[in-house]
């Protein structure tokens, strides 16, 4: 198991442990965000890539 990077909306590398990770989704702003949900914490992080880049990255990375 690996690490999935992305990076945020301010071009910051975000770490992502995709074990971690319970959902995905569009964010609801007009620029393409995807918003990351945690299962642990409830916290989120919102990240600038595609949505296809995302779940790409968490499947390459669990």
């Amino acid at each position: 198991m690996g690490i999935a990077v992305f990076k945020d909306k301010n071009g910051k590398d975000v770490m992502v442990n995709p074990s971690a990770v319970s959902y995905a989704r569009e964010s609801d702003q007009h620029d393409e965000h995807i918003v990351i949900h945690f299962v642990d914490d409830n916290s989120t992080v919102t990240v600038r890539e595609t949505f296809s880049a995302v779940l790409q990255g968490l499947r390459n990375n669990y």
